[in-house]
């Protein structure tokens, strides 16, 4: 009876063939190890500057006029803003 899945090529793997198997895959667990502990440093690391810091465009919402319309109009843009539509079909 057998206990889970099992490697059937490495159960017919010579001495050395086990030897070079297990030292690449101690080589990839450590690898994949380094690899995971550096993924979770840049995430702490970029969670704890980020509580910091003022969003990006803070300062420009800040300074941004009310409103971009002149007073007394419904919502429309201003004439500098439009930009004509070109169709060259």
């Amino acid at each position: 009876m057998t206990h889970g899945p099992s490697f059937k090529r490495y159960e017919h793997f010579t001495a050395s063939e086990r030897q070079v198997f297990n030292k690449w895959l101690g080589a990839n667990a450590g690898l994949s190890a380094v690899l995971a502990v550096g993924i979770i440093t840049i995430a702490v690391v970029g969670a704890v500057t980020s509580s910091h810091k003022k969003p990006a465009g803070a300062e420009m919402v800040a300074k941004a006029p009310p409103q971009l319309t002149q007073p007394g109009t419904t919502g429309t843009l201003p004439a500098g803003l439009i930009v004509p539509v070109v169709d060259k079909r």
